[in-house]
């Protein structure tokens, strides 16, 4: 089996963010819709808040894991000769202006009661462990890539 010709930067930067918007999207989706997410007693830094807080948040994660994936995966596997950095900073990038948007759509701040600091704070623990995830998918494909073609590339 020949090994492939790396992705070309831009084009691979371009598919990251495209790819990891397409699934993010998808992910939300299917989690959104598919559980029936009822709040109810939320106010500030009770057991009950942060625990319906904290799944919503764990299931969204979740559902964003593939495309933290992908993005990993896409630039890893490109000719970029710092793949950790770029994808560390492409992610970022990506999840500041998404952040951006759900500033002005915060869907928590129809809950008058609800302590702001609570999703706020969960829905940044999220968005570090999807970057940790994608830089750490990004470092994994050459080792993946090393193990593939030694045990079954042949």
């Amino acid at each position: 089996m020949q090994a492939s010709k790396p992705l070309n930067r831009k084009f691979a930067i371009a598919l990251a963010l495209a790819g990891m918007w397409l699934l993010a999207c998808i992910g939300s989706f299917v989690v959104i819709r598919s559980y029936d997410w009822s709040f109810f007693g939320l106010r500030g830094y009770d057991a009950t808040t942060i625990e319906q807080i904290g799944a919503f948040f764990v299931a969204w994660t979740a559902a964003q894991l593939p495309a933290a994936c992908f993005a990993g995966m896409v630039i890893g596997s490109s000719g970029f000769s710092h793949p950790l950095r770029t994808t560390f900073w492409a992610v970022v990038v990506y999840y500041v202006v998404l952040s951006a948007i759900r500033a002005f759509h915060w869907p928590w701040r129809s809950l008058h009661d609800l302590n702001q600091s609570i999703p706020i704070l969960a829905y940044l623990i999220s968005v570090l462990l999807l970057i940790g995830f994608s830089v750490f998918v990004t470092w994994f494909m050459p080792r993946f890539h090393t193990v593939f073609q030694k045990y079954f590339a042949h």
